[in-house]
């Protein structure tokens, strides 16, 4: 019952505020406005905050309160003067709305139609809305049980349905004996029909086919777009994307463009026989597909960048421990290498130690080949290439192509289908160890090199940490096994060269010879010019006995004034003696030390193996007891071991 007051109503409106319409309601009272008044007036449905935005098709997905509907309904009855606004406004709908009809007519009859649409409206609101109660040859009656009950609600509903009769030839009348906005608890539509004409059964067929096929493409780009999610690999999909584009449209040719809010991925042509009809259908299903495939792209491309991050980190903690593990330079570079296709997607690699001297770069890791070392094809020069010059004198990642390269290097480069190179600079404390380098063809090229650089930047800096730490362990070992201020083997080095010398001659007919030099006068020099005058003479004194022998051969300092000289494949006491009377007269030479010359001999004993033994501290023994005799005899000479 009604409240004198009106109060039931105003409760009713109240229940509603909570339920939420489709924009598409507005949509079409906008699209009335401006069709019977112009744009002025859709301006002045902008003090309801209903925008121009609302005009266009992709309102329909917004949801809207049902208090901003009755508002925007109250300005645009104000301006049109029409109290009948809501008919009018879902008149203009049902006009507008041809891609429905071949649905609707495919129904087969009236009343079929009036279902099929009374459920499209039930669509456009939040809460149960309508039912049909009656229906029959000539008349249907719709309930609403909606609290989304207003003037524009309910003509709208009664001016779109009223036109569906239209569709099979007939007139079609709409009323609403019952509104919850005239005090009824309910609002009742009635939708009759007079001058039915027979629509035939081959245009209600002709009809459900054009409905079905739609239906069928629908599926059909559903089933593409979910093929399309399915495929993790970019190069995969992209090659997918060419191969179904033709299957989605059927057109003599179309551009689409494949792009985000975020970049464009190129464009979709498709091609088919000339002078063939071209449809606006296939185009909307071909920026359909586009919009598929962009979406595919980009997923794809978010987990492929997220699993080669995750295999990067993986690659670099791998490589961290290995690293570890290794000792030399030459070891470390190798690593380096084989780990640079695991963080860049390249053809091969290298790591290229620098020697600043010579300025050259020696290839001192490669992969997928490991290099040879007395290959000379291995050693460029810096100014010899431009990739090692801008890394040189730049000391930051690049990224180049081949194309920018002349002569010999374009020309290696070209011999291994190489047509872009990434570098990365080695660097500790601001000296240049060397750089890495990646080499890549057409296919592994990226379009942005910024992450490639990262990567293989990452890469540089475990190298230059690990040949930093080499580096510092070599310098350590050679402390440890070597003299100063001479940089000879000391004493512990001296007998490790010495026992594998002699396990060597022990599968020879070679002898090992053992020169044991004691400086003359040695301490007079000290005294009288001081220590610093003897660290300086022991140096020279260095110099001239390695003069004195082979490069495969030892010179080694075992304390003081003392050095011992190991001779390897000699044919004993006789080759010994002839480098004896070598170091005998370059030790006499005068040695300027601090200004004065100073003078000194060497007392030598002679020994060698084998047949004086095969034990280092026996053999040392009777060098020594050989050098002794030279001193007893007068020094300056040598002796060899008797027994």
């Amino acid at each position: 019952m009604t409240m004198p007051d009106g109060s039931k109503v105003r409760k009713r409106e109240n229940d509603s505020l909570d339920v939420r319409v489709t924009g598409r309601l507005v949509r079409c009272l906008m699209g009335y406005v401006r069709e019977a008044l112009g744009a002025d007036a859709v301006r002045e449905m902008q003090a309801v905050g209903i925008g121009s935005e609302a005009l266009e098709p992709g309102f329909d997905k917004e949801w809207l309160t049902v208090r901003q509907l009755m508002d925007a309904a109250e300005v645009a009855e104000r301006l049109c003067g029409d109290p009948e606004i809501g008919r009018r406004a879902g008149e203009w709908s049902f006009h507008h709305q041809g891609e429905v009809y071949s649905y609707l007519i495919a129904t087969g009859s009236i009343e079929a139609a009036l279902a099929t649409a009374v459920g499209f409206s039930s669509r456009t609101r939040t809460e149960p809305a309508f039912k049909i109660v009656r229906s029959g040859p000539d008349g249907v009656t719709v309930i609403g049980n909606s609290s989304v009950s207003s003037r524009l609600a309910c003509g709208m509903s009664s001016g779109y349905w009223g036109m569906i009769p239209t569709l099979f030839g007939a007139t079609g009348m709409a009323t609403e004996p019952l509104c919850v906005t005239r005090g009824a608890d309910r609002c009742e539509h009635r939708i009759s029909w007079t001058n039915v004409a027979p629509i035939g059964a081959d245009r209600v067929k002709q009809n459900r086919s054009r409905s079905e096929s739609s239906i069928a493409r629908f599926e059909e780009m559903h089933n593409l777009a979910a093929e399309l999610a399915a495929e993790t690999s970019v190069v995969s999909l992209v090659q997918l994307v060419a191969k179904r584009a033709g299957s989605a449209v059927s057109a003599p040719s179309a551009v689409a463009a494949i792009r985000s809010a975020r970049r464009s991925y190129g464009h979709l042509v498709v091609f088919n026989q000339p002078d063939t009809p071209f449809g606006s259908n296939d185009l909307r299903m071909l920026q359909a597909f586009a919009g598929f495939a962009t979406a595919a792209i980009e997923a794809s491309a978010a987990l492929e960048s997220a699993r080669i991050e995750r295999d990067t980190a993986e690659a670099l903690l791998g490589l961290a421990k290995v690293l570890a593990e290794v000792g030399s330079t030459d070891e470390i570079a190798q690593r380096i290498a084989e780990a640079v296709p695991s963080v860049v997607r390249c053809t091969s690699s290298s790591v290229l130690r620098r020697d600043e001297l010579d300025r050259t770069m020696t290839v001192a890791g490669s992969w997928p080949l490991a290099p040879e070392p007395s290959v000379e094809t291995y050693v460029v020069a810096v100014d010899g290439t431009k990739v090692s010059s801008l890394v040189v004198s730049e000391l930051r990642p690049m990224f180049m192509a081949t194309n920018d390269t002349v002569g010999a290097e374009r020309a290696s480069l070209d011999e291994h289908g190489v047509t872009h190179v990434a570098a990365a600079p080695i660097v500790v404390r601001g000296e240049l160890l060397g750089m890495v380098a990646a080499f890549l063809n057409d296919d592994s090229a990226p379009e942005d090199s910024s992450q490639l650089l990262h990567r293989i930047a990452g890469l540089a800096d475990h190298a230059a940490a690990a040949l930093d730490n080499s580096r510092l362990l070599d310098e350590v070992r050679h402390r440890a096994l070597h003299d100063h201020p001479d940089g000879l083997p000391n004493r512990s080095l001296a007998e490790d060269r010495v026992r594998h010398a002699l396990a060597l001659a022990e599968r020879s007919d070679k002898w090992v010879s053992l020169l044991f030099v004691d400086l003359d006068e040695f301490k007079a020099v000290n005294d009288e010019l001081g220590h610093a005058a003897g660290d300086e003479l022991l140096r020279q004194v260095s110099e001239r006995l390695l003069a004195c022998i082979r490069s495969s051969d030892t010179v080694s300092r075992l304390g003081g004034d003392e050095f011992l000289v190991l001779l390897e494949n000699t044919n004993g006491d006789e080759d010994a003696g002839r480098v004896a009377d070598k170091i005998m007269a370059a030790v006499r030479e005068p040695f300027p030390v601090r200004g004065p010359m100073a003078r000194v001999s060497a007392s030598v004993g002679i020994t060698s193996a084998p047949g004086r033994g095969t034990d280092y501290d026996e053999l040392l023994g009777r060098a020594d007891q050989a050098m002794y005799q030279v001193k007893r005899a007068g020094r300056d000479g040598w002796a060899v071991f008797t027994g």
